[in-house]
């Protein structure tokens, strides 16, 4: 009876920390979706951006940990997450304040 409780356990503490155990979206993955405002820090209705940086200094674009309005880093990545339904939701600061914000994907480009 000990044994079985035992390997209850043990799974029980394997599927806990395999649940909490998240790795952050990809900037490729994050740049196939478009984003809708959810609350918070704003940078517009939508954001849509690219890994690269573009030519027109107004488009968003991403590297690393940071999201950029052509040369302008406006905000860092705090979280992302995928929840069991597939959803994505992004979470960002504003570098110059310190605000969230939230975002909500709605679909590939």
């Amino acid at each position: 009876m000990k044994s079985q409780k035992a390997i209850s356990f043990i799974i029980s503490a394997i599927v806990l920390f395999t649940v909490s155990c998240k790795s952050r979206i990809s900037n490729g993955k994050l740049s196939e979706q478009w984003w809708k405002h959810s609350d918070g820090f704003y940078v517009g209705d939508f954001l849509e951006f690219s890994t690269e940086k573009p030519n027109n200094l107004t488009e968003q674009w991403i590297s690393g940990d940071t999201l950029y309005e052509g040369n302008l880093p406006i905000s860092l990545i705090v979280k992302t997450e995928t929840r069991l339904e597939a959803s994505m939701s992004l979470e960002i600061e504003s570098i110059e304040t310190g605000e969230l914000g939230h975002y909500c994907a709605k679909g590939t480009k």
